[in-house]
């Protein structure tokens, strides 16, 4: 109950608010008055009203008493003062007595004004036996029909109609009702507001429960409130009794909605009831939203109940209120408890089907007094204050014969049947209204003819107020004499399609229907041809069992049913096993998975999954499996703070998902927060991927936030986000298997953090790797695994960088007792040199990022199955899902100059940089993926301005979602810049050193420097350069420059893209002067003494003759200065050069005269040359004669010979043979012609003379004539 000092308040504050407001509006001197139609406005003669101006004029002396005495009509004000129609009076505190008479053409258009009705307040007024009808009120806060405002007033037979709409406090009769007596006064008014709205009254409050209540009061009009607290009848109350009162009306609210009362404080309810629908969002219930120390007597709920959270068939929310004898429909209202959340969950008692219509099922309630029996026929309705319906309607033939409604008469059902045999002329209807003050008119009935003869029974309220309710009945007259009881069907079908197993006497059928069915057609035929059939049911399928109700009526009345149930598969096929899994193909159907029927079952996606529609998804439980079919999901929005497990599904049990992408996900819980899963136990998941952000505490993964797998072939490239420990990329806590897995998002945690696994603890991890940035604000992160203890870890590997106030490694925070083999950390991108923070490092190697992109640097990997890499472009990937990466970018600017991008595109980084010509606008960038099914797409790069310009290549997955952003900074050069960034020399250096601003400089080369290249590099990109007036290419070699001795000037002019500028460098070479002495010293030769006798003066010089096997010799020649240097040629061939005082290497030597030249270079450049002729002999190296013999033998230096021959020889030949390259031989014969004769050949015949014979061999070289001539005399 509501506190003293709370009630002591509110009675303070109402009697200053009743103090204003009579303050605002003095009471009048009570004298007679012309201006009515009589009395003088005292309690015993009233002024008397019959007219509008004389009801106006009430608001001159509010505190009189008054009486209608006919209707008043005010329509003549509905356009008054601008438009905005009758002006409220503003202040009651008289009496009113209707007399019974009505108000009518009310007319307020005042949205912006409060307190707007017929008055905008009474206080410690009287209105009585009235009736405002079909009134228009708009008004802002604290507004109704009859008053804005009701003070310590008395309300009795006050009844309003029509339609009241305003901003918060609405009511049908008033806005804010306090310290009041309201009874038997009622509602059919259309309300709608903001908040605390109800169909009778807004707010209903009171200082002393006892002396502020509602009794025999009613609201029939539908109530609507786009905020909180509404109520069919009341908005809310603080305090109050509410007694013998009902609404029915369809409530619509957000919070705290009910069908009777929105929300309830400390008031006392009894004897009453709601039966009108209601729907919010949360803290709903049929008879009561939320409930706050209140006592409930003998009520009840019957209406629909929908909303989101927290709802019952009674009540929303109790806290410490009391029940006695209270109950609810559970078929009726659609909810399977009394309340959404209650202490005591049993505080109200279901009604049942057989029951809910039984006195006897209403225990200790006072039927005969309060309550009208309801007879079987309906619910229970007050006795005095009853809505407008039947309590019995029984059909009298005038044949005498009894006639039977079918169905059984029910106050509820209107529309009825009943069949007559031929001989009945007529049938009149006996009938019983449950309000004793109601009007009842039959139609029909009379002058029956064959067939079917309309007839109605209509309850009415005499006063116009509550709505009548007709019943229709179809009186069907027979062409037979007699009545049949036969009720039977003799076929029954769905869609056409018979009933499998149909049998008259089988009254109980179930039939599938696939998702698409959301309807059926049932039809049926009758055994006997006068028996009649009605469906109910069929026409709007849910999801499950829905009954199909088909009933029989013979003509004599007897009913049979025939019950069918349909059941719609919520799913697009299947029946949920393993061999036929349900098929998902919307997100309704992927969140039927969740229920008690079917979270064991095995489920496959045919369609992508899109959850948007979803605002906050709730995660729900699966122990079936789950095939994603390569399809994704998403719009996945979960933001759940305070809770934990959470993920799409909150804990996954004994089964397997597999082949799912989760794109684009956002999820927030508290501990074990994953995209696919809180808790992962007894399970497999295989082939899921996964993006997005996800954020929680402790046990938070990209994937799963605690998994005890195994896992495999499955990706994370979500941004994992955890205040707590246990933070992983895809995994937050491990104990199961991880294989062929990675993670490529930041991850960030307080404690055991790592790039694909925060925590494992026993675990397997193979063939999986991690390349997101790794950060912890405590200690223990690493790249892989945050904390790795007793698992075993090969053939893994890391890239993030890696950061922690301790315990930071390349590969793992912290080591405890595991196995590691084969696996590898970036030295380069994680910053860091140990693969372990705490623990051995072994088992881990730290690589380069080169190393890293070198399939050799991963010995003993198996790259035929599992891993591939882009050698030099990429670490290694898996062959089972290429992640998102470029292996190149190409950039040309509209100039068309293709420019360099830094660093090398690879996997590894995101961010790079080029510069473009001056004179570019644009960019073009192109890109390669790794996947050629991957998109490239390019933001930025038009409209180019000097300086940094920011382009994204973004990087698009097939699936659409998944996407890699590359930040290319495109650095377009100042086109007026007219500058060099750099100047190098090939000979020499710079001085000063070269600085942009600097123009002028020297140089100095060594005096054997006769030509010099210079490489200029341009500042801005676009500017063009020339050297010594030639063009040259930015950072590209000039041509030869010549050196002088002494100074040479180099010009560098560097004009600006834009031609606007130009900048000259000058340099000065200095070359210096050099020795000119050219003389040798001293020559010698291994050919022999030089002749004439050496002299530096003397040039030419000869040997003697060498032999033919003399090939080659040398020379040794020593210079007369240390600074000439010597070359060395033989015949015109290739100079070699020689040092001085040394041999030169062996020069080759032809047979005949050979040319040596000693060249000598003075530092100057002078040169001298020196000439040795050496003459290298020839020779035979064999003689032989047709005829006689060689005396002495052939030797090769001998020339004689003798040789005797018979004198029967009269000639003979010589066969001559030599090995000197080029000679030729000849032979003669007494000083005759000489003939050519070949090496090794047989002369020509050669004629001999009686006696002395002389033969002359002749051996000459082949370009000079060097003869060797060897006589026989």
């Amino acid at each position: 109950m509501i506190s003293k000092k709370r009630r002591l308040f509110r009675a303070t504050v109402l009697l200053l608010i009743g103090a204003m407001v009579a303050a605002l509006f003095p009471v009048s001197e009570i004298k007679a008055s012309s201006s009515f139609a009589g009395g003088d406005g005292t309690p015993g003669n009233p002024y008397l009203i019959a007219d509008p101006e004389q009801f106006d004029a009430i608001r001159s002396n509010p505190s009189a008493a008054y009486k209608l005495v006919a209707d008043i009509d005010l329509s003549v004000y509905a356009t008054a003062d601008g438009g905005r129609g009758w002006v409220p009076i503003p202040s009651f505190g008289g009496s009113l007595d209707g007399d019974g008479h009505r108000i009518i053409g009310l007319v307020v258009n005042r949205g912006d004004s409060s307190r707007a009705g017929l008055f905008a307040y009474i206080g410690g007024g009287s209105v009585s036996r009235l009736i405002v009808a079909d009134a228009q009120v708009t008004g802002n806060n604290d507004s109704g029909i009859l008053a804005g405002t009701i003070y310590f007033g008395n309300i009795d037979n006050v009844y309003t109609s029509g339609q009241m709409s305003g901003g918060g406090i609405i009511g049908g009769l008033a806005g804010d009702v306090q310290d009041t007596s309201v009874s038997f006064s009622g509602s059919s008014v259309v309300v709608s507001g903001t908040d605390t709205v109800g169909g009778l009254i807004g707010q209903f409050g009171a200082y002393n429960v006892s002396t502020s209540s509602i009794t025999d009061s009613f609201a029939e009009g539908n109530v609507q409130g786009t905020g909180d607290y509404v109520g069919g009848l009341i908005g809310m109350t603080l305090g109050g009794t509410i007694e013998r009162s009902y609404a029915s009306g369809t409530v619509e609210g957000v919070g705290s909605i009910g069908g009777l009362l929105g929300r309830g404080n400390g008031s006392i309810l009894r004897d009453s009831y709601a039966a009108g629908s209601v729907s919010g969002a949360s803290v709903v219930g049929g008879l009561i939203g939320s409930l706050y120390e209140v006592a409930f007597v003998n009520c009840y709920a019957v209406g629909a109940v929908t909303g989101d959270a927290t709802t019952g068939g009674f009540g929303g929310y109790d806290y410490q209120s009391t029940y006695e004898r209270n109950y609810w429909d559970p078929a009726l209202t659609g909810q399977q408890y009394g309340f959404g959340y209650s202490a005591d969950f049993y505080a109200a008692t279901a009604l049942t089907e057989v029951n809910r219509y039984n006195a006897a099922s209403y225990s200790g309630w006072d039927f005969g007094g309060t309550w009208a029996d309801p007879a079987g026929t309906g619910y229970p309705v007050l006795s005095n204050n009853a809505p407008m319906r039947l309590a019995a309607l029984t059909a009298v033939p005038d044949n005498g014969t009894t006639a039977n409604l079918t169905p059984a008469f029910q106050s509820g059902i209107l529309q009825y049947a009943v069949s007559v045999a031929s001989d009945v002329a007529s049938l009149t209807f006996a009938a019983t209204a449950a309000n004793a003050g109601s009007a009842i008119q039959t139609t029909g009935g009379t002058s029956l003819l064959v067939g079917d003869n309309a007839a109605s029974v209509t309850v009415s309220d005499p006063l116009g107020i509550r709505t009548p309710r007709t019943y229709g009945i179809t009186i069907r007259k027979l062409s037979s004499s007699a009545l049949s009881s036969d009720a039977r069907l003799t076929d029954l079908k769905v869609d056409g399609v018979a009933v499998a197993g149909f049998d008259s006497d089988t009254h109980a059928y179930t039939v599938n229907a696939p998702s698409t069915t959301t309807s059926v057609n049932v039809t049926a035929t009758t055994s006997h041809p006068d028996s009649t059939y009605t469906v109910t049911g069929g026409g709007s399928l849910s999801f499950g069992n829905n009954a199909v109700v088909v009933t029989v009526t013979s003509s004599d009345g007897t009913v049979l049913t025939y019950t069918l149930t349909v059941v719609r598969s919520p799913f697009a096929g299947g029946d949920g096993t393993a061999a036929s899994p349900y098929l998902v193909e919307t997100a309704q159907q992927f969140d039927k998975i969740r229920e008690t029927d079917y979270y064991q079952k095995d489920f496959r996606l045919i369609a992508d999954i899109d959850l948007s529609s979803f605002a906050n998804w709730d995660p729900m439980y699966l122990e079936g499996t789950l095939d994603g079919g390569g399809h994704r999901i998403t719009g996945l929005k979960i933001n759940r703070p305070n809770q934990d497990d959470v993920g799409l599904f909150n804990y996954i049990y004994d089964g397997a998902v597999n082949d799912l992408r989760i794109v684009g996900a956002n999820v927030v819980g508290r501990d074990q927060v994953g995209i696919l899963s809180g808790w992962l136990t007894s399970f497999s998941a295989s082939g899921i991927h996964v993006s997005g952000t996800v954020k929680g505490r402790n046990y938070v993964g990209g994937a799963f936030g605690l998994s005890y797998g195994p896992v495999s072939s499955s990706s994370s490239i979500a941004e994992v986000t955890g205040s707590g420990n246990q933070v992983g990329g895809l995994v937050g806590q491990n104990f199961g298997i991880v294989t062929e897995s990675f993670a490529e998002g930041a991850v960030k945690g307080a404690a055991q953090v790592g790039g694909l696994i925060g925590y494992d603890n026993g675990g397997t991890i193979t063939n999986s790797f991690a390349t997101g940035a790794v950060t912890a604000t405590g200690a223990t992160a690493g790249g892989l695994i945050g904390d790795g203890s007793s698992g075993t870890y090969t053939d893994n590997y890391a890239t993030g960088k890696v950061q922690a106030s301790s315990a930071a490694g390349g590969f793992t925070g912290k080591r405890t007792g595991a196995d590691l083999q084969r696996n590898y950390w970036n030295t380069t991108t994680s910053g860091k040199s140990n693969g372990a923070g705490t623990g051995s490092s072994s088992g881990m190697t730290g690589l380069t990022t080169a190393a890293m992109k070198q399939q050799s640097s991963f010995a003993s990997w198996d790259f035929a199955t599992v891993w591939t890499i882009a050698g030099g472009k990429t670490t290694p990937y898996l062959q089972s899902k290429k992640p998102l990466g470029l292996t190149d970018m190409t950039v040309t600017a509209s100039t068309g100059d293709a420019v360099s991008v830094a660093p090398s595109v690879d996997n590894l980084n995101s961010s790079y940089s080029t510069t473009v010509p001056g004179s570019a606008t644009s960019v073009t960038v192109t890109g390669t993926p790794l996947d050629s099914a991957d998109a490239v797409t390019v933001i930025g790069g038009t409209n180019l301005i000097s300086g940094s310009n920011a382009v994204t290549v973004r990087l698009t997955s097939a699936n659409g979602i998944d996407k890699r952003d590359y930040a290319l900074e495109v650095i377009r050069a100042d086109p007026s810049d007219a500058g060099l960034s750099a100047l190098t020399l090939s000979a020499g250096s710079l001085n000063p050193a070269f600085a942009k601003a600097t123009i002028t400089y020297n140089v100095s080369v060594p005096i054997g420097t006769s030509v010099l290249k210079v490489t200029p590099t341009v500042s801005g990109a676009g500017s063009t350069v020339t050297v010594n007036g030639a063009d040259v290419s930015s950072g590209q070699a000039s041509q030869d420059l010549a050196l002088a001795v002494g100074n040479t000037t180099v010009t560098i002019v560097v004009n600006s893209a834009d031609e606007t500028a130009s900048r000259t460098y000058t340099l000065t070479v200095n070359r210096p002067a050099g020795s000119s002495n050219a003389n040798l010293s001293a020559l010698t030769t291994t050919a022999g003494s030089l002749s004439p006798t050496f002299s530096g003066t003397v040039t030419s010089y000869s040997t003697p003759s060498v032999g033919n096997s003399t090939s080659s010799v040398t020379v040794r020649p020593t210079v007369a200065d240390s600074t000439a240097t010597i070359k060395v040629s033989v015949n015109g061939g290739t100079a070699v050069s020689v040092n001085s005082g040394s041999n030169s290497s062996n020069l080759a030597l032809k047979v005949g005269t050979n040319n040596i030249v000693v060249t000598v270079t003075a530092q100057d450049g002078t040169t001298k040359d020196y000439e040795i002729s050496v003459v290298r002999s020839v020779t035979l190296t064999g003689l032989t004669l047709s005829s006689g013999t060689l005396n002495p033998a052939f030797g090769a230096n001998t020339t004689s010979y003798a040789a005797s021959v018979g004198n029967g020889v009269s000639s003979l030949t010589v066969r001559p043979t030599t090995t000197s390259v080029g000679a030729t031989i000849s032979a003669s014969v007494n000083g005759g012609t000489a003939v050519s004769v070949s090496s090794g050949q047989n002369s020509s015949p050669l004629p001999l003379n009686t006696g002395t014979n002389t033969v002359d061999v002749i051996v000459t070289s082949g370009m000079e004539r060097f003869p060797k001539r060897i006589r026989l005399p």
